[in-house]
């Protein structure tokens, strides 16, 4: 019984786990999805000073003069319940981007083969 219980503990954190970190890869990647998606279904609006713009690279956040939190960030700032939200948040918005996936490999699949279909 107690044998359960450890293994059924351990894949409740393993899949949390996973779910955190497919949350934070949509709010670096996709900020303006999955912040549309925190306000039409979990009803949680970001301030609108956060930086939106999608930009993961590190130089250019260095370069700017202007220091706006990520989604990112307001998401880890906000505790358990506000990344419990966007977890749920980014399940939801999951499959628009994966439509985003496949179009973009439809399109490299259709340059190697010429544009023949």
């Amino acid at each position: 019984m107690a044998g359960s219980c450890i293994g059924y503990t351990w894949g409740c954190i393993g899949y949390w786990r996973q779910c955190k970190n497919m949350t934070m890869a949509y709010a670096k990647s996709y900020p303006k999805i999955l912040a549309h998606s925190l306000c039409t279904n979990m009803l949680l609006v970001p301030p609108k000073d956060l930086a939106l713009d999608g930009s993961s690279d590190v130089s250019e956040t260095i370069k700017s003069t202007d220091s706006k939190m990520t989604l990112e960030e307001w998401i880890v700032e906000g505790g358990i319940g506000r990344l419990s939200y966007a977890i749920l948040a980014a399940q939801s918005c999951e499959e628009d981007i994966q439509e985003m996936h496949k179009s973009e490999r439809q399109k490299i699949v259709d340059k190697y083969s010429g544009g023949k279909q």
